[in-house]
């Protein structure tokens, strides 16, 4: 009888245990592989999160609190339903207009850690902003717990594997490590802003200042973490003021208050710092051109002259380089002109009978190209008609004008003067006074009387100057008296007005006014920004100041001070808010970019560069994120080769095809040529 064919106990036995260890390795693997999924799905979850505060970050100018933090992440449990853990520097959360621009360090501190002991960390990150942990795989968080940090605190974080529990507060449990650890910097908040370095925006150059004249000039800068302050030294008769003004009177040629300038121009050369509300400073060398003043013929009239009797008169001029050329047109014959010195002599002749007149004429003078002519009389007299002045038929000794009342302001530069003639040499001030009052100076020289200065008070002003000659046997007195009425600056009491919301990409305009003052007024932005696109009203001198452009930004209020000085000196500050709205955070421009052909139609790859920065791949299908401050130039070279890009385009360009305002749109070709169509979508 034939048995039938079974498997022996042995034979089972052996079936079993190969059965068992597969069974055992699988078990094995699908753990190991389980394990692998939680991980890359914790790993996504923090990526997430952080990739949710950058945003949160940018838009709002902070980073959030932990009870914020719901808003800003989408999920805040990784794969195995434990909380995340969120580390941040609690400075960090407080609003600022400027965001983090413009700060340079946090309380945070990183360090990679190869072993428990961390004596040599591989790793040391400075300036860290917030840390996001999940304790994967063994449910232990193993790193730090969630906290606001505002004193300097360091963080360990280990390299795979290491036996070790630095945090406490959860499991107390030493085994090895798995945290998945994710940290980002301060750089990277401000890379992720938009932020600006500190920068110098004034040019090296500056505009041309006339010497003994009044200047001003206020320097800019940008970036940073406003607001400013400027120190520096400038010289010359200039002054540097902490908002950045320039403003004094140019004097380079301390020998002189009239305007000369060896070799009819020259320079202030001088350095700038400015320091931003952070600390950080730059500084730039300036230069400021000086040249001469105009030539001017300062003499107004000349002394009588006398038939037989020998004249001389001087003309005086100021400005130029101090050396003058002089030539005269339509002189007496019998009056030289020195055409170096301006000096007048001669002798007008002498006749039978009385035969007075008057010789008309003009003088030029001449220096540093410039020229100035002016006409002058001299009234010749005659003793034969019985005429003169005191005894001994003395030249008549005239002061000219010799009385006055003049108007001037409080401010304003003011000037006035009268010329002493004639008489017999020596001529002596009997009286002078008072020297000076309310800011103004009175100058008595045989020449005649100055009043001149700027005047710091209103009031009325009066001076009086007496000469005697030599003249025997009755010597000649004259007298002059001057009355100068000055009044005050109306009061610069503010700035009216407010500045209305911008919308990104419109064209804007909005104004303020001076309230009072007295023109010419400067315009001063002293901390603060506007939103780029729009300018400031720097360049005007009237009592409006304009804000003009259109706004490319970041959506949100920006504060700002003006500062408004008018001629006499009186300054006023305000702040002021600046709303710029947007429906759109950003703009997602989709790659549809195909080529046509023979075939089917194929979806291609672009390359793209935003502000300039390295050169990235744009598959196609996918999106990129186009913000306000943003310009992108686009290729079709992987290596964006300027002769391969397609274009270059803003955000406000891009933002016109979004019809629907999803704040989407797409890049696409219709003609089979590599350029750049966009639409809506």
């Amino acid at each position: 009888m034939q048995r039938e064919k079974g498997l022996t106990l042995i034979e089972l036995a052996i079936v079993l245990i190969i059965l068992g260890i597969l069974l055992g390795i699988g078990a094995g693997i699908i753990g190991v592989l389980i394990k692998r999924v939680k991980y890359n799905e914790s790993r996504e979850i923090v990526n997430a999160a952080v990739e949710g505060i950058i945003g949160y970050a940018t838009s709002s100018g902070r980073l959030p609190t932990n009870t914020e933090l719901s808003s800003a992440v989408r999920t805040l449990k990784d794969s195995y339903g434990k909380d995340l853990a969120y580390v941040y520097d609690q400075n960090l959360t407080t609003s600022s207009p400027y965001g983090f621009c413009g700060l340079n360090s946090t309380n945070i501190t990183v360090k990679v850690c190869p072993d428990t002991a961390c004596s040599s960390p591989t790793q040391t990150i400075n300036n860290v902003a917030f840390i996001i942990i999940s304790g994967d795989g063994n449910y232990n968080n193993q790193t730090a717990g969630t906290q606001g940090v505002n004193s300097a605190t360091t963080v360990k974080v280990y390299e795979y594997g290491v036996n070790v529990d630095n945090y406490t507060g959860d499991i107390n449990r030493t085994e090895p490590y798995d945290d998945i650890v994710k940290w980002v910097s301060l750089n990277e908040l401000q890379t992720a802003q938009g932020c600006e370095s500190l920068t110098v925006t004034s040019p090296t150059t500056l505009p041309v200042a006339i010497e003994d004249s009044a200047y001003t000039y206020t320097l800019r800068a940008k970036g940073g973490r406003p607001p400013y302050t400027w120190s520096g030294t400038v010289g010359g008769g200039l002054s540097l003021a902490s908002d950045g003004t320039i403003s004094g009177t140019v004097n380079t040629n301390t020998s002189t208050t009239t305007g000369e300038v060896s070799g009819c121009s020259t320079q202030i050369n001088f350095t700038a710092t400015v320091t931003d509300s952070a600390g950080q400073s730059v500084s730039q060398s300036f230069t400021i051109p000086v040249n001469a003043k105009p030539v001017e013929i300062v003499t107004n009239t000349l002394p009588d002259a006398y038939e037989g009797t020998a004249y001389s008169a001087n003309i005086y001029a100021v400005g130029g380089d101090g050396n003058y050329t002089f030539s005269g047109n339509g002189l007496p014959t019998w009056l030289t002109l020195n055409t170096s010195t301006g000096a007048l002599s001669g002798t007008p002749p002498t006749d039978s009978g009385c035969s007075e007149g008057v010789e008309n004429f003009s003088v030029t003078a001449s220096s540093c190209s410039n020229t100035y002519t002016k006409g002058f009389s001299i009234t010749v007299r005659d003793p034969d008609c019985g005429g003169g002045g005191g005894g001994g038929g003395c030249p008549t000794l005239v002061l000219s004008p010799s009385s006055g009342t003049y108007p001037a302001t409080v401010g304003n530069p003011f000037s006035a003067s009268a010329t002493l003639s004639g008489g017999q040499p020596p001529v002596n001030i009997l009286s002078c006074s008072p020297p000076s009052c309310n800011g103004l100076s009175f100058t008595c020289t045989t020449s005649g009387v100055t009043i001149s200065g700027t005047p710091t008070a209103p009031g009325t002003c009066t001076f009086s100057a007496t000469y005697q000659d030599s003249c025997s046997p009755t010597p000649q007195t004259v007298t002059g008296n001057y009355t100068v009425n000055i009044t005050g600056c109306p009061t610069l009491s503010g700035i009216a007005g407010a500045f209305s919301t911008a919308t990104n990409c419109q064209p804007y305009s909005a104004s303020a006014s001076a309230i009072g003052g007295q023109s010419p007024y400067t315009w001063t932005l002293v901390s603060g920004s506007l939103p780029r696109g729009l300018n400031f009203c720097s360049s005007s001198s009237s009592a409006t100041c304009t804000i003009s452009g259109t706004p490319s930004d970041n959506r949100g209020n920006y504060s700002f001070t003006i500062r408004v000085q008018d001629s006499c000196g009186q300054a006023v500050s305000q702040g002021f808010t600046l709303t710029l709205q947007d429906n759109c955070k950003e703009i997602k421009v989709r790659n549809n970019m195909v080529i046509r052909g023979p075939g089917p139609i194929r979806f291609i790859d672009l390359y793209y560069r935003i502000n300039g920065g390295g050169c990235k791949r744009w598959r196609a299908g996918r999106d990129i994120k186009v913000k306000p401050r943003d310009i992108v130039d686009i290729y079709y070279d992987p290596a964006c080769r300027p002769t391969k890009k397609m274009c270059t385009v803003h955000y406000c360009d891009l933002k016109n095809y979004d019809a629907n305002n999803n704040c989407k749109i797409q890049i696409y070709d219709t003609n089979r040529i590599l350029d750049c169509e966009f639409a809506d979508r």
